[in-house]
């Protein structure tokens, strides 16, 4: 051990790094980038059309390296109505979807699926994607939400949204973070 009980002997560690154009040394994360929604959202989008994009609900990121990784995490607040007991999620980035399962006959591949069958709570729906794209161009990472029918689901809201004091009118926040990975 060396001062202060600290080890003195790093011969034995070895870093990866990049290095930037301006001489900059970079290894792990190389840029992080987030949004946050706290305003509500509303569709009656099906699915199996693709969903509705949350408006408000993405992040766009400039790979700095061709070979990084992009995780991408975050949660959405989703509810339904009585009558849409089912709310799925997807994510694209750019047009492209990622992180779904894989879809069989009727039953759609998503990132997440929520049983929201009451109308005064919301349901967390979490997602983390390890992606890869293998480009520099500008990349946009979008949250996709709908139904099982053409009902409605709500984000950030209960469908009674009450505002009534101790009411079912609470209001949530729903979350994006994109962070860039060196290889």
């Amino acid at each position: 051990m060396g001062r202060h009980g600290r080890w003195s002997n790093m011969s034995t560690a070895r870093y990866n790094f990049r290095e930037l154009t301006d001489g900059t040394r970079v290894q792990g994360v190389i840029q992080v980038k987030a949004t946050t929604l706290t305003t509500p959202f509303t569709t009656t989008v099906n699915i199996n059309t693709g969903g509705a994009a949350i408006t408000g609900l993405s992040v766009d990121i400039t790979p700095r390296f061709i070979n990084s990784s992009f995780l991408v995490f975050g949660y959405v607040s989703a509810a339904g109505t009585s009558t849409v007991s089912q709310v799925y999620m997807r994510l694209r980035r750019n047009t492209t979807e990622i992180g779904n399962g894989t879809p069989v006959s009727n039953r759609p591949g998503v990132v997440n699926r929520a049983y929201a069958e009451f109308v005064s709570v919301m349901t967390p729906m979490s997602f983390s994607i390890l992606d890869a794209p293998a480009t520099l161009s500008p990349l946009t990472y979008q949250v996709y939400i709908g139904t099982q029918t053409s009902s409605t689901v709500y984000v950030n809201r209960t469908q009674n949204d009450s505002d009534t004091a101790g009411g079912d009118g609470h209001r949530s926040a729903s979350n994006i973070v994109v962070m860039e990975i060196a290889a």
